[in-house]
């Protein structure tokens, strides 16, 4: 229920699971692949916050 509470507060989340581009569309439809695309757009998005950080903005 934790976990669903989240997604509700924090609808970002479920954003992870759009596809970005047409590779992501293509591997979205093998099966696993709608969290294989999550976990990309999740890295990436963490990633750039990391890099503002650094970067003091």
């Amino acid at each position: 229920m934790d976990t669903v509470a989240a997604f509700i507060a924090d609808p970002t989340a479920l954003g992870y699971f759009m596809p970005k581009d047409d590779r992501q569309a293509l591997q979205s439809a093998l099966p696993g692949g709608n969290l294989l695309v999550a976990f990309e757009n999740a890295w990436k998005a963490g990633s750039e916050k990391d890099k503002a950080a650094r970067e003091g903005k």
